[in-house]
């Protein structure tokens, strides 16, 4: 595991958003007993379905605006912009551009893609901070004129300048309502992830249908003088295949034998095309290497698990995550669950999960709060951070 410690930014601001149309487990085509089953086993008895046409984007584009909105954010204040999905709008060009101009954020703004699944949040979230940290991006951070050599002090940063710093004393709203960059300082960045996911799923398949919902989010970073979290990064590329769409990329183009469908064992039939998973490896890898992996970063920071206050998992399904609850020893009612709602919702399941059943916990004063996700990749991802009276908005249900 890589490990890593990121300074002065916070999480200001979260919102959510799903499509209007809903699911149920229970009218699957795989007979009422098989249905009732999986759902006591997933724990997902419902998920937001997007219909044609509606893309990640547009959910991430609902999400953003309800956040900027909501929070009055100056959008010229926004210098970088990150959209992590495993469904984009095209191949080419990189749908954060699009983005950037349908959330009419200024031409200054640094956008860039991620296709990262399950811990693509996580990723997303330290990738960004992680440049908010080191470089400034509005002209005001970094100094350098044709006369001064490079070792003369050009690398000069808001965080060594005195009029350009937040106090640890300003308040947490104000940071947010007062968005000129003259008066604060405040280096800020969205951090959009969504997944739509469900035109990619067999509806003959048992293994995958059941656990995939579609959602899009939005979060904002700020700057904040002092603010410390710790993270942990592990990538396991052998554990490619255990959750993949084989067909469609470069490696292998869309042929006529693309559409058949294949049956590979009852109640899972599915196109070259459609999400494949092999759910007893996911389990094992859940399991096992996770809890590992999450108690090696607790050691590396000597991170005493009994004062996190939130814990935020990836929502995988109830029996991954309650074996998850269990070796990691978290306590009762520390691990909001949004699985029953909205199923596995990839890399959006964390924000999702803060919008829908931790916003009160959030808005309210400080709390220690540990991040988590795992999946697809293989790949996992862990924090540890602040959350001070973040912004959360409703969630948005587009359609």
């Amino acid at each position: 595991m890589a490990f890593a410690k990121l300074s002065n930014v916070r999480i200001a601001a979260v919102a959510a958003a799903v499509p209007a149309q809903t699911e149920s487990n229970l009218s699957l085509p795989f007979g009422d007993e098989v249905n009732q089953k999986l759902i006591s086993t997933t724990g997902i008895e419902t998920r937001h379905i997007a219909p044609e046409g509606m893309c990640a984007s547009d959910l991430c584009f609902a999400a953003a605006e309800k956040l900027l909105n909501d929070n009055h954010i100056d959008r010229s204040t926004v210098k970088l912009m990150i959209f992590n999905s495993q469904t984009p709008d095209f191949r080419i060009p990189h749908t954060s551009g699009h983005l950037q101009h349908r959330l009419a954020l200024g031409t200054d703004t640094i956008c860039f893609d991620m296709t990262m699944g399950c811990s693509g949040y996580l990723y997303a979230l330290f990738t960004a901070g992680s440049i908010l940290e080191t470089v400034g991006f509005n002209g005001q951070n970094a100094h350098c004129d044709s006369n001064q050599h490079p070792s003369e002090d050009s690398s000069r940063t808001d965080s060594s300048s005195g009029d350009s710093t937040i106090s640890d004393s300003t308040p947490a709203d104000s940071i947010i309502a007062d968005s000129s960059p003259e008066k604060t300082g405040v280096k800020r960045a969205l951090v959009l992830a969504g997944d739509v996911l469900s035109p990619s799923v067999s509806k003959y398949d048992r293994s995958a249908r059941p656990l995939f919902g579609d959602a899009g989010s939005a979060t904002l970073l700020e700057f904040e003088e002092g603010n410390t979290s710790f993270w942990g990064l592990n990538t396991d590329g052998s554990g490619f295949e255990t959750l993949m769409i084989e067909a469609g990329g470069a490696r292998k183009p869309i042929s006529p034998g693309s559409f058949e469908y294949k049956e590979f064992s009852k109640d899972i039939k599915r196109r070259e095309f459609d999400l494949s998973i092999s759910g007893m490896d996911i389990f094992n890898f859940s399991i096992s290497l996770v809890p590992k992996i999450i108690k090696e970063f607790f050691a590396h920071f000597a991170i005493d698990p009994g004062k996190i206050d939130l814990w935020l998992l990836h929502q995988a399904n109830m029996m991954i995550n309650g074996i998850l609850a269990k070796k990691l020893a978290i306590p009762e009612g520390k691990m909001p669950l949004s699985l029953k709602e909205f199923g596995n919702t990839s890399a959006v399941s964390i924000p999702l999960t803060m919008v829908t059943k931790a916003a009160d916990t959030l808005r309210n004063g400080e709390i220690s709060a540990l991040m988590s996700g795992f999946g697809t990749g293989l790949s996992l991802a862990v924090n540890c951070l602040k959350l001070k009276n973040v912004k959360v908005s409703e969630l948005c249900v587009v359609g």
